[in-house]
């Protein structure tokens, strides 16, 4: 999408920096895709910590030692 914004120089070239990208418009969608990509994964992390996982360390244990493993 083509659009036109007013960025200050110092941010401009600081997502450049951060991106490693030469042209602005790459560097800038570079750094709002890793700020979105950042973000989902902050999200996951937050409802790993709210919720309890559907299985337990015990369980796993005894069902791998009940195994038989072949090599």
């Amino acid at each position: 999408m083509r659009t036109t914004i007013t960025i200050p120089d110092e941010l401009a070239a600081s997502a450049r920096r951060m991106s490693g990208k030469r042209r602005l418009s790459a560097a800038i969608a570079d750094v709002i895709r890793e700020s979105e990509s950042r973000r989902h994964r902050m999200e996951l992390l937050q409802f790993f910590l709210e919720n309890k996982p559907p299985h337990n360390w015990k369980k796993i244990k005894s069902e791998r030692s009940k195994r038989k493993w072949s090599a």
